[in-house]
């Protein structure tokens, strides 16, 4: 009884290629979010420009990353089929 708990704890903390892309993510969108608002705080004058960068990052970087999980997902499948 206690094996088969022990194994649903390993498998739990598992560090999987998925988990490391979503935590990279979360990091950087963070970091996007905190220095987006310091350099829009610091630099009024140009705020149209900052935001639109910043809003293209914040929507592109989940989206990049999506892409890389769904195209390792591909491959992995593509290599266990061979």
């Amino acid at each position: 009884m206690n094996d088969s708990k022990d194994n649903e704890k390993k498998e739990q903390k598992k560090i999987t290629p998925k988990r490391i892309t979503a935590l990279v993510c979360a990091v950087l969108l963070a970091g996007f979010y905190v220095g987006g608002l310091i350099l829009i705080c610091l630099n009024p004058a140009s705020f149209g420009r900052l935001f639109a960068g910043w809003l293209g990052g914040v929507i592109g970087l989940p989206i990049l990353l999506w892409l890389l999980i769904w195209s390792y997902h591909l491959m992995k499948k593509r290599r266990d089929e061979d």
